[in-house]
């Protein structure tokens, strides 16, 4: 979910063209990483899974500490992104 989210909102481009053309910032890979988690927390809770199936793989891949040299948000920020993005999937109870 969270490669299709890359996709989705147009983070895709050519890898040679990239660092010919348009070299994006270190800021903005980890904004679009951040998109794409949320992204999967939305997809993901649309399919069923629950909050800690929706984590797991970052909490597996991600790091904790200072990631303003990363490409990858830290682990911190990027649990943040699913969670918001799994709390925007999931269907308003009306009682």
């Amino acid at each position: 979910a969270h490669e299709v989210g890359h996709h989705i909102n147009g983070h895709t481009r050519d890898a040679a063209l990239t660092e010919v053309l348009n070299e994006t910032s270190l800021e903005k890979q980890r904004l679009e990483e951040l998109e794409a988690d949320k992204f999967a927390g939305f997809v993901l809770a649309k399919l069923g899974a629950n909050l800690k199936q929706s984590l797991s793989a970052i909490n597996l891949i991600s790091p904790n500490g200072d990631d303003r040299y990363s490409t990858h948000p830290n682990k911190e920020k990027r649990i943040e992104a699913v969670r918001v993005g799994y709390k925007n999937g999931k269907p308003i109870k009306i009682i």
